[in-house]
């Protein structure tokens, strides 16, 4: 008679709980702790995705290994991320986040270029750089520091970006980051300069 089961490989893209606790490999349960086992599809999933599991019995014999598969719906929509032109100040850190938009099922970014370089983009307090990768969780509080010279008007950063995920890499995008100059920035129409 079985008695016990044990998860002997877990799955690629979900996780197994029982008692809504991740379960142990190797770990005996007892056969009626199978009810309360659940199994959720994490991330964009795997199509097909599978875990390994054994039965056992009071004499300690177990069975061969046997493969339960997971068919879950994937979401295997191309990654995207949408172009954008941006005007901002040169005279302080600007907020981004907003302006940097992706589709449902992106999950990460890459910086694949920047150029010319008059600013830089942080995420989360950290400096991208070319080649960068940042799961998009961590693509938070985005935001464009402006190093062009002072007597700059108008110049242009452009960030090439490309949206992925589990299954691979979508098209690049263009976000041109335009500032306005750091005098304009600083001199309003309503501002008079008066020299002695």
């Amino acid at each position: 008679m079985i008695t016990k089961f044990k998860i002997i490989e877990l799955p690629l893209r979900a996780s197994i709980q029982i008692d809504a606790i991740d379960v142990v490999i190797n770990q005996e349960y007892h056969v009626t702790k199978q009810e309360t086992m659940t199994v959720d599809v994490t991330d964009r999933g795997v199509p097909y995705d599978s875990f390994m599991y054994q039965l056992g019995n009071e004499n300690g014999d177990w069975s061969q290994p046997l493969k339960a598969t997971i068919n879950a719906e994937v979401n295997n929509s191309t990654p995207i991320v949408t172009a954008n032109q941006l005007t901002v100040p040169t005279v302080s850190d600007t907020d981004v986040t907003a302006d940097i938009v992706f589709n449902d099922s992106t999950d990460r970014v890459e910086i694949v270029d920047i150029d010319p370089k008059f600013g830089d983009l942080y995420a989360d307090g950290q400096k991208l750089a070319v080649s960068s990768q940042v799961m998009l969780y961590k693509f938070k509080n985005v935001i464009f520091k402006s190093r062009a010279p002072l007597t700059s008007q108008e110049v242009t950063t452009t960030f090439t970006l490309r949206a992925g995920n589990s299954i691979g890499w979508g098209p690049t995008a263009d976000i041109d980051i335009t500032t306005t100059g750091n005098l304009h920035g600083i001199i309003s129409g309503n501002t008079t300069l008066t020299t002695t």
